[in-house]
């Protein structure tokens, strides 16, 4: 017996290991299936709110001036961009 099953064995359903324990499903009838509002049981993802669509759109420039100040422990970089 090793130490998971040593606990659960010692403390039952209070053990931390409890949800470890290996579990007999060879008879599908016993399996005990939750389901209901807010509960999660896998399947297909389900749309649960939806905002307005957001577009998003990236501005990429290219940096071509610049300049910069090294002061002890800091490093300032100055960056001027055209609109």
């Amino acid at each position: 017996e090793n130490a998971l099953m040593t606990s659960i064995s010692r403390k039952g359903e209070n053990s931390y290991y409890y949800a470890h324990a290996p579990r007999n499903m060879d008879n599908v009838e016993n399996a005990i299936a939750i389901g209901g509002e807010g509960v999660i049981t896998g399947g297909m993802p389900r749309l649960i709110h939806s905002n307005s669509a957001v577009s998003l759109e990236l501005k990429v420039h290219n940096i071509r001036n610049y300049s910069w100040a090294d002061e002890d422990d800091q490093l300032t970089i100055y960056i001027t961009l055209d609109d």
